[in-house]
């Protein structure tokens, strides 16, 4: 399983907006082949950094969905002053988690 996350920093005032944006592109991605889950996570105090973690079945899957996607580049409306990522692969897993 591939892994993405995520960290997310909202433009002033952005932070509401951001969270939909996030939450809208989960949608988009329920409906491509590979898609597994998606969290929306937010510390449980101090600044707002909103972090998404999305679990594919493999890489090939989450690449061909972005490359279908307009460039974050090019969203007029992009709520996010900027973003760190980690791409990883499941290597094990505890029982009851998703694999």
């Amino acid at each position: 399983m591939f892994i993405r996350i995520v960290d997310h920093w909202a433009k002033p005032g952005q932070t509401e907006y951001g969270r939909n944006f996030i939450d809208e592109n989960g949608v988009k991605m329920e409906k491509w082949p590979g898609f597994v889950y998606r969290y929306r996570l937010e510390p449980t105090e101090g600044p707002t950094i909103i972090t998404t973690l999305t679990a594919w079945d493999t890489e090939e899957h989450y690449k061909a969905y972005r490359a279908a996607q307009t460039p974050y580049s090019q969203v007029p409306t992009y709520p996010f002053e900027r973003t760190a990522h980690k791409e990883l692969v499941v290597q094990a897993s505890s029982t009851g988690a998703p694999a």
